[in-house]
């Protein structure tokens, strides 16, 4: 793939960006059988150059699971506060549905309010 795609991509820009070709949805299944894109949910892909960046499951977790926070220990990995090296994503979110887990890379957990925030 010769132009720069940005780390996570949506059906709807991928669609705009490949709007001059004649079938812009054969276009990205394309780039999904050649291996440049990876289909995350319906919707939603990764450009698979930037999966090497050491924060993109962070990326990843925050798309699949928005409104929501990184937290927990990959938060502290990624800020350097703890050595060890952590494989999995903690979203939190005010949303109580969210809970879900997602396949190998973390947890979605419902963080409820505790009042207001500090000035």
């Amino acid at each position: 793939m010769q132009e720069k795609l940005p780390p996570i991509l949506t059906s709807m820009f991928l669609t705009y960006k490949y709007r001059d070709y004649k079938d812009p949805k054969a276009r990205v299944a394309r780039l999904l059988k050649q291996g440049h894109l990876i289909r995350i949910k319906r919707g939603l892909y990764v450009n698979a150059m930037d999966l090497r960046n050491e924060n993109m499951l962070g990326k990843i977790a925050n798309a699949l699971y928005g409104p929501s926070y990184v937290s927990f220990e990959y938060a502290l990995r990624i800020h350097g506060l703890i050595p060890e090296d952590v494989r999995n994503v903690g979203s939190a979110t005010m949303n109580k549905r969210r809970g879900k887990v997602f396949q190998g890379s973390g947890t979605a957990t419902h963080a409820p309010p505790t009042g207001p925030l500090p000035k």
